[in-house]
């Protein structure tokens, strides 16, 4: 199998550096020569025979001995032709003895939902859903390509929203409600959301589903309900819940949904110049684990949670000039390390970043245009199929990619997106957990 070696090196929590090496298979199997093979076929042919040979002589002998010798001489010719087979073969029963020794890690856990399923079983799975996602493309006609109009109503109105995209393969995705989104992450040990203002936008989206309300900031809320909230995102961010436990949902059951923000490594001094807010003395968020904060989320759910998957989104990039080693170093890496032994396994979910739109400055396109953000989402996602391997249902982490879904889509600024983008996002976020 073409894989790389996973090397640890200095730095904050053991971070990940890739580097190319030989093509190594799981188990290492050394097959004999194609004489020392036939040697042992041969072998297990003349045990065989004695037995055969034994039998017509002694017919009523039924004694376990000899069926002992007849079973173990089955077993060295079927060795001895195993043996003699292309060395290909050896490779690949090696794989599945690899894969079925080694696949110890504990799955996910989901809880009951009183729903019949919406969408899962209706003709994808969750691989197959994050699949077609990046492969869809706005419709000529879609929604998103347009500016909306602000709403002074503070109601969730869902009638009429729709996807601006189509999948290739997969049925159209369900709208959920707002019940429907409360019984569907009832079943999950909360959801942690980590990252910079777009993935801040896309858990007010999904507040926004919790809440059946498109108000979810705290004070100062002047021009920062509904569409508002993401036109004037740099206004509304500080008085915006990050803890709906703090706003109150509509849930039967608390959801426990908490967005914590994270821009880069940065030194106090440009923070306190950028946002006028006091940290402590240390670089603050990401040179400190960044699984210390999850933790403490999971600590605060009840037990009857705590025994279930939570869901967790990241992502960061464009603050760091969308360096890939700085987000293995101070993101993936970290989560990974400190996230393993979790039992049950977190649904662990990297949100990639949206198209650039024109109106993105001419200062900002040489670090942050099209191609680098392309760049930089297949950077990641290549990395954590190496550094995570395996399905989303057994605790790898897979990627969001909003790339197609939003290319052509109307941005503010050229990087954040309408109120529509962002409920795009939650509602086909829900969908592979269904």
């Amino acid at each position: 199998m073409d894989t790389r070696k996973q090397q640890r090196y200095g730095g904050p929590g053991g971070a990940y550096h890739l580097a190319q090496s030989e093509p190594t298979p799981d188990i290492y199997v050394v097959p004999p020569s194609p004489l020392t093979a036939l040697a042992g076929a041969f072998t297990g042919y003349q045990w065989m025979q004695t037995l055969r040979e034994d039998a017509l002589e002694e017919v009523s002998s039924k004694s376990p001995p000899r069926r002992f010798r007849l079973l173990l001489g089955l077993f060295i010719t079927s060795l001895g032709l195993i043996l003699l087979a292309p060395r290909s073969l050896h490779h690949h029963v090696a794989m599945h003895i690899s894969h079925a020794w080694n696949d110890k890690r504990p799955a996910t856990r989901v809880g009951k939902r009183d729903s019949h399923s919406l969408y899962h079983g209706r003709g994808c799975n969750s691989t197959q859903l994050l699949a077609d996602l990046q492969m869809a493309r706005i419709s000529p006609s879609g929604a998103s390509r347009r500016k909306l109009a602000s709403s002074t109503n503070a109601t969730l109105d869902l009638s009429r929203f729709d996807f601006s995209y189509e999948l290739p393969n997969c049925p159209d995705p369900h709208i959920f409600s707002a019940q429907e989104t409360c019984d569907l992450l009832g079943a999950f040990g909360g959801v942690f959301l980590r990252g910079d203002s777009l993935v801040r936008h896309m858990s007010q989206s999904l507040m926004f589903l919790l809440t059946n309300s498109l108000d979810v900031v705290s004070a100062n809320h002047q021009n920062c309900t509904g569409e508002d909230l993401f036109s004037h995102g740099r206004q509304c961010r500080l008085s915006s819940y990050n803890d709906l436990d703090l706003r109150g949902s509509v849930c039967a059951k608390p959801p426990y949904i908490k967005y914590e923000q994270v821009w880069r490594f940065i030194t106090v001094a440009y923070k306190r110049a950028a946002i006028g807010l006091k940290y402590p003395a240390e670089d603050y968020p990401l040179v400190e684990n960044p699984a210390g904060n999850f933790s403490s989320f999971l600590n605060t759910l009840p037990l009857s949670r705590q025994s279930l998957s939570p869901i967790v989104v990241l992502s960061a990039g464009i603050h760091f000039d969308f360096r890939l080693q700085d987000a293995m170093d101070y993101h993936i890496s970290p989560y990974l390390s400190n996230t393993t032994s979790l039992t049950p396994r977190p649904i662990s979910l990297w949100s990639a970043y949206s198209a650039p739109s024109p109106r993105k400055p001419a200062k900002f396109r040489a670090k942050q245009g099209a191609e680098v953000v392309k760049k930089f989402n297949g950077d990641v996602q290549k990395t954590l199929s190496v550094v995570s391997p395996g399905e989303v249902a057994f605790g790898a982490m897979r990627s969001l990619e909003w790339y197609g879904a939003t290319d052509g889509a109307y941005s503010y600024d050229g990087t954040h997106h309408s109120y529509l983008v962002n409920m795009e996002k939650a509602q086909y976020a829900l969908v592979p957990h269904f």
